[in-house]
């Protein structure tokens, strides 16, 4: 929409060039041959009276141009500090001892472009982090969540703020606190390792929460062709976390989250953040999968 005052004026300089206009004329009319200083004169202010009103016209554009990129600017993707949200995190799935990687992913979340890549890293990766040459998991063996970390830094190149470690027991609590979820399964599944057995039939399925645990574990297995329904079963997890209907809701699920994993993710990263995760449902999130 145009200013208002900018507008009035414009009109009103119209206005007076019309008038301007219908003098001049009825001066001609009155004179049968206008001299040649009056013709000199007349055609400068023309002239003058176009450029002004194209200056007029190029600050009224300015100005609302202006106007269109601050409202782009959505104060809800900013979080405590006026800043967008931008974290490298891993996500680092061990068997129930936490002795073995059996899946790592990585995780770039960005608010400002709305985007989450996440990646697939081999478990099985070799790397050299401070003279011992070991696999991602053998390092993870040897020295814990911080020598992975290391590890899968010295890989990628990326460092990682942020990290997740979760086993069968802390992901089945969050698919408890989580409730029932609506999973496409495009083909019957009908599995049993390990004394864990279970048939899905293809279609629009109601997991339970220990179905939900089942169906994770099964794409764990053959985790290189599944990757992308493990990694939307994680998104999905986030997004329904943060999806409450007031900031109490919110700051509750995100707590007792947290409290479920091996993680540096902190209550102090909710309240600097909570704008940010509040609007999460409403950013139609794009995830894009680069290779591992």
């Amino acid at each position: 929409m145009k200013n208002t005052t900018q507008k009035g004026f414009t009109e009103k300089f119209m206005s007076s060039m019309s008038a301007l206009s219908d003098k001049t004329n009825k001066y001609y009319s009155s004179k049968k041959t206008p001299g040649k200083k009056t013709l000199i004169i007349g055609f400068v202010l023309i002239i003058l009276a176009l450029a002004l009103f194209s200056v007029i016209t190029l600050i009224d554009e300015n100005k609302n141009n202006s106007s269109s990129d601050m409202s782009e600017i959505d104060p809800a993707i900013l979080n405590q500090s006026g800043q967008h949200l931008s974290a490298n995190l891993i996500f680092a799935f061990t068997d129930t001892e936490k002795t073995e990687v059996l899946s790592l992913m990585s995780v770039d979340f960005n608010s400002k472009d709305k985007k989450l890549v996440y990646s697939f890293i081999y478990p099985g990766s070799l790397v050299t982090v401070n003279g011992t040459t070991s696999s991602l998991s053998g390092h993870f063996t040897a020295g814990g969540t911080n020598q992975l970390i290391s590890a899968v830094s010295a890989l990628t190149g990326t460092q990682y703020d942020r990290y997740i470690v979760a086993n069968d027991n802390s992901l089945g609590q969050l698919f408890h606190l989580l409730g029932d979820t609506t999973m496409e399964i495009e083909n019957r599944i009908s599995y049993e390792h390990n004394g864990v057995s279970f048939i899905i039939d293809e279609g629009t399925r109601t997991l339970t929460p220990d179905m939900m645990l089942k169906y994770y574990l099964y794409l764990i297995s053959n985790k290189d062709a599944n990757s992308d329904k493990i990694a939307s079963i994680i998104i999905n997890c986030f997004e329904r976390l943060v999806d409450c209907e007031d900031d109490t809701s919110l700051e509750n699920n995100f707590c007792t989250a947290i409290g479920y994993f091996d993680t540096n993710i902190s209550a102090l990263d909710y309240s600097n953040n909570k704008e940010i995760l509040r609007s999460l449902p409403e950013m139609n999130l794009s995830a894009h999968a680069t290779a591992g």
